[in-house]
């Protein structure tokens, strides 16, 4: 028989600082743009909106949306300003981006401790959205793998995912929680199905995760707070 409750984590800029590698990643390359003379107060938002059309137009986070946004940005603005593209330049560019699939990530503040309090009286999985040996990778040298019953790694997360997780290991909703820092990916979809949610405010949030709450949430600063929410029942 199943434990009393069940605990779905998401993993990136929830147990682990993800968003603020790609910050670093987006200010280096700014800078070398910025020296090429190639930018303006838009920057920032033209490489974004380059990112995010690469996911929807690949049906996900694969791992080459990031460097491939910033080639694009770098041709963009050599053709605003007519500046002669240099496949070298480029490629040097890219590799900024591709840099951020070899750093390590950094836990949060209480991550391991909370999985290890948890994992005593819940079943734990983990739902992560990405490219599978990416994100697989990033699970093994984060040392929390061991805490999960299941890891599952999917393109985007959506009201289908959670219906699946739900049937695949006979999860009762109700007696569910879903943590996680998207209100987009994590949040609306998990609530969808009548999962107990968590939004978690712990660090910088990518645009792409914002979005607008379609029901009441707890809402939690730090994984200690998550913690306290779950065992006091909410």
């Amino acid at each position: 028989m199943r434990r009393l409750q069940t605990v779905i984590f998401d993993f990136d800029d929830t147990l682990v600082y993800t968003y603020k590698l790609f910050l670093e990643a987006t200010y280096e390359f700014m800078d070398a743009m910025k020296k090429m003379g190639l930018y303006d107060d838009e920057l920032f938002k033209v490489l974004d909106d380059f990112d995010i059309k690469n996911i929807e137009k690949n049906g996900g986070f694969l791992p080459e949306n990031f460097p491939d946004a910033m080639r694009q940005t770098y041709r963009y603005y050599c053709n605003k300003y007519k500046h002669r593209p240099d496949v070298i330049v480029e490629e040097s560019l890219q590799k900024i981006g591709w840099g951020v699939f070899e750093k390590e990530h950094e836990l949060l503040p209480d991550a391991e401790s909370l999985l290890e309090e948890l994992k005593r009286s819940h079943a734990l999985f983990l739902l992560t959205q990405g490219h599978k040996e990416t994100q697989l990778k990033k699970i093994a040298t984060s040392g929390l793998a061991v805490y999960f019953e299941q890891i599952k790694v999917v393109q985007q997360k959506n009201i289908q995912t959670y219906q699946g997780l739900i049937k695949d290991f006979e999860l009762i909703p109700k007696d569910t929680w879903m943590i996680g820092n998207s209100i987009k990916s994590d949040i609306n979809p998990a609530n969808a199905c009548g999962i107990n949610c968590i939004l978690l405010n712990a660090t910088a949030s990518w645009d792409f995760d914002k979005d607008i709450l379609k029901a009441d949430c707890f809402v939690a600063k730090n994984l200690a707070e998550c913690k306290y929410i779950i065992t006091k029942g909410g």
